[in-house]
């Protein structure tokens, strides 16, 4: 029972780990590609990272 659960905490932590480095690359992207719109992207991006 222990070693699923672990296992579970495992596979979660990874893949939340894969989403966030994703969504900081396409975020970076964005912001990059948008260079007009940067404190704004800025701004948002730490207002999300605070939720």
């Amino acid at each position: 029972m222990y070693y699923t659960a672990s296992k579970f905490y495992l596979v979660a932590s990874i893949t939340t780990l894969a989403f966030a480095t994703v969504f900081m690359m396409v975020a970076l992207a964005s912001w990059s590609v948008e260079k007009t719109d940067g404190p704004e992207i800025r701004f948002e991006l730490r207002q999300s990272l605070q939720r």
